[in-house]
Parts: structure tokens; sequence; C-alpha cells
């Protein structure tokens, strides 16, 4: 504990009853408040700085929560897409199709034959 605070609560153990709560004698109208938020019938704007603080950061704590699965489903999504694209393109491409050469060992041996002076 810091030096700023009292005494009394120095070495004393955390209780789990209402009353030792922090926010227990304000409970009820936060309650009100948390319901009103969620109705839209007050806006953020509407409260204190330190209530928007605790919303806020409530709203930034479930953010990063779900960020990873956001993140693995964008992805998902992504590969998704390009892989519907490259099927559309192999489906419906109007070019003719390329037509194979010769292989690296026929090409090899075309040169071999051109650099020795000719064909044999």
């Amino acid at each position: 504990m810091t030096g700023g605070e009292s005494g009394a609560l120095q070495g004393a153990p955390l209780s789990t009853t209402a009353a030792a709560l922090i926010g227990a004698t304000i409970e009820t109208r936060l309650a009100v408040v948390l319901e009103q938020l969620q109705t839209d019938t007050i806006a953020l704007d509407d409260l204190t700085p330190a209530l928007q603080g605790f919303v806020l950061h409530g709203h930034g704590l479930a953010l990063a929560s779900t960020l990873p699965e956001m993140t693995r489903a964008e992805i998902d999504r992504d590969q998704a897409r390009a892989d519907a694209d490259r099927y559309y393109q192999l489906l419906f491409n109007p070019r003719k199709p390329l037509k194979i050469g010769p292989s690296y060992v026929d090409i090899q041996k075309t040169r071999h034959e051109l650099y020795s002076g000719g064909a044999r």
C-alpha cells in the first residue's frame, strides 16, 4: 500500500461482502445507468469523465480479447477470396491455354548441339 492510503486499510484482509467492495454504495445507481446506456436512453457523453473511463476501459478489454479471433477470421476470409478469384480465373479465363514447350533436357540437348558446332 502507498503512504497516502489510510492506516485502517493497511493489512486488513479483503472481504467479499457487498459493503467492502468498491462502488457497493452506488451499485443500484450504476446498474440503472448501465441499463440506460445499453438501451441508448443516454449517451456516453452524458457520463462523468470517470464513468466514461470505466466504460471505455471495459470496451478496450473486450476488444483486445476478441482481436485474435477477428484477425484469424480476416485471414481466413482473405484466403477464401483469393482462392475464389484463382478458381474463377482458372475456370473462366478467355485466353487460350499455353502450349507446353520442350522439356529442360531437350533444350539443353539443343544448346549443346548448337554450341558444339551444329547438329550431329
